[in-house]
């Protein structure tokens, strides 16, 4: 429970700037900066991509874990898993066909709503990693006031997150019907 408070409680940038401190520089494991195109060498651009997704995953991974737990802690606690249980199903059968399918449903719309906030630290993150990517982008065009790239940048933001809510729905309504 301490590690989840404390990924939620740390910035993306305070995160990564241990991570280039760390695995970077102390014990030079990965690269701290730059970027090379897929097309160029995917084992490269995979190995520069490293740290940065890591960061990310750490940042989303504290979330999903407290969330995980309280529904989890929550569900259990409910009449048709003590039902189940009573029925004689085994503990893994419980926790699969009834609890796990239950706590999906919130996870996986919170994993659509979530796109926003990873979208915004991505642009930290590639700005602490020395990346050229969609948040730089937006970055350098809030710099230069260039109202036309911040709208599109924006505007191609919010058609990820529409795109993951409806994807997000399509299989919650195939998980659980009721909804």
């Amino acid at each position: 429970m301490t590690g989840t408070v404390l990924g939620i409680s740390s910035p993306a940038y305070l995160v990564g700037l241990l991570g280039i401190l760390l695995l970077g520089f102390k014990a030079d494991i990965v690269p701290v900066s730059g970027y090379v195109p897929f097309s160029v060498s995917p084992v490269d651009w995979l190995w520069h991509l490293a740290l940065p997704w890591t960061v990310l995953a750490v940042l989303s991974a504290a979330v999903y874990t407290r969330m995980v737990r309280s529904e989890m802690l929550e569900t259990l606690d409910e009449d048709y898993v003590r039902t189940a249980r009573a029925a004689g199903l085994s503990e893994r059968r419980v926790l699969a066909n009834h609890v796990l399918r239950s706590i999906s449903v919130p996870i996986l719309t919170y994993f659509a709503l979530d796109l926003g906030g990873l979208l915004g630290g991505a642009v930290i993150t590639e700005k602490g990693f020395s990346i050229q990517g969609l948040g730089a982008l937006l970055m350098d065009a809030v710099g230069a006031t260039d109202v036309q790239l911040v709208m599109g940048v924006t505007l191609v933001a919010a058609v990820a997150i529409i795109g993951m809510n409806l994807l997000a729905d399509i299989v919650v309504a195939a998980i659980d019907p009721r909804v």
